[in-house]
């Protein structure tokens, strides 16, 4: 299907429209196109390559509008005159990849999500698939948009924003990031893996700034690559899976942790962050090799266990890994349990906290039992080899 140039289609009421493109060529909306569509759920489907020239406008304010692409999708705006992806209300776009095309938002381009249930979702053709985002991802007032299956790569033009109460990126496969990508309005990013994913830099050094709430969901494992140096938003939530650390400090100094039924691995790494939250049963493993973590203030009052593992320091303090969270209130230091520290027998250990505010654990009750007991019996032996026996003192007399 090819629209001229200028031409409008509204398509509203209910029901389901088709249009497919099953011919030799590509297709394209040409020069100012528009198509307006309210109510129903409108396919489009093409064996070619789909192609949305400057100007072209989608609208969407209710129902589904879904693009079945065998090739590749592309849009290719200009400064001047931008292709757009307007979704509004209870509007949604879905784009699924076929065969081995890959999906591309030009750098001029937009994608604008207004509302909580205003959403955009993106499949590719296959884990390995590409989506490109070199323009826009506008996200006001809740609006989603979501990366289902493919590699998402956030390119140098690109800029993921929020506004009102910003709305979320959602990324179930790899995430790619370049430096000098941007983020604004302080949207929300939600790493939605049930299998392996990572998220890196695009170069060494790479570092991501700007998000609201970066969430980890599902039980796979997300690992920070080398590449990304620093990711930095106002909270980490973690609430299922692991996030995995790849170096020291990715997760900037400034943002807090928010541990909700996750797992943070620092992979061996120090990490430092700021307030540490607890909202469900969670661990903090170190990994293999030495890891100082810290927390600021933490004050706040945890109902849950935080569970500590792999933890190879030393029970007085300033071994290879360290735990530090200021301000730690006594309800939440016991909350917190070691289980099968180094030097100690198997088992889960309470956790006590040192002058110099590192948390160790606690030697287990039993030791603690036999070194009293030990302790007696010396106490009992030195007073009896003073004490004269009755005995002789009757013999005596």
């Amino acid at each position: 299907m090819t629209l001229a140039s200028a031409a409008t289609i509204n398509i509203t009421g209910t029901g389901e429209g088709y249009f497919y493109n099953y011919g030799a060529v590509a297709r394209d909306f040409t020069t100012a196109a528009t198509i307006n569509v309210s109510g129903v759920q409108l396919d489009f489907g093409s064996n070619r390559d789909l192609f949305f020239d400057p100007g072209s406008t989608v609208n969407v304010s209710a129902g589904q509008t879904n693009f079945y692409i065998d090739r590749n999708l592309v849009t290719q705006g200009t400064a001047a005159n931008r292709a757009n992806f307007n979704v509004s209300g209870t509007g949604s776009i879905e784009i699924f990849g076929f065969d081995t095309g890959t999906i591309t938002l030009g750098q001029h381009d937009r994608f604008n999500l207004d509302g909580t249930n205003a959403s955009v979702t993106v499949t590719a053709h296959a884990p390995t698939g590409a989506v490109n985002i070199n323009g826009e991802i506008n996200l006001a007032n809740g609006g989603q948009f979501a990366v289902n299956q493919g590699t998402t790569f956030l390119n140098a033009t690109s800029s993921v924003n929020g506004s009102g109460t910003p709305g979320t990126l959602t990324i179930a496969g790899n995430l790619v990031i370049d430096h000098a990508s941007s983020v604004t309005g302080v949207p929300n990013l939600t790493l939605a893996a049930g299998g392996a994913q990572t998220v890196s830099g695009a170069a060494a050094a790479t570092t991501s700034s700007g998000w609201g709430t970066v969430t980890k969901t599902g039980g796979g494992t997300t690992t920070l690559a080398t590449t990304l140096s620093s990711l930095a938003a106002q909270q980490v939530v973690i609430e299922g899976g692991t996030l995995l650390a790849g170096a020291a400090n990715q997760i900037a100094s400034t943002t807090n942790l928010e541990l909700g039924g996750g797992t943070l691995n620092t992979g061996g790494f120090s990490q430092t962050m700021n307030t540490l939250t607890l909202t469900g049963d969670s661990t903090i493993d170190f990994g293999a090799g030495a890891s100082v973590v810290t927390f600021a203030d933490s004050s706040g009052s945890w109902t849950d266990t935080l569970t500590l593992a792999n933890w190879s320091g030393n029970k007085n303090g300033g071994g290879a890994d360290q735990l530090f969270i200021g301000s730690i209130s006594s309800g939440n230091l016991n909350q917190i349990v070691f289980v099968n520290p180094v030097g100690f027998a198997p088992g889960t250990y309470g956790a006590r906290l040192l002058a110099s505010g590192e948390i160790v654990p606690i030697p287990e009750p039993g030791a603690i039992l036999a070194m009293a007991a030990l302790f007696a019996l010396a106490v009992w032996r030195e007073r009896c080899r003073f004490r004269w026996p009755r005995w002789m003192s009757r013999a005596a007399a």
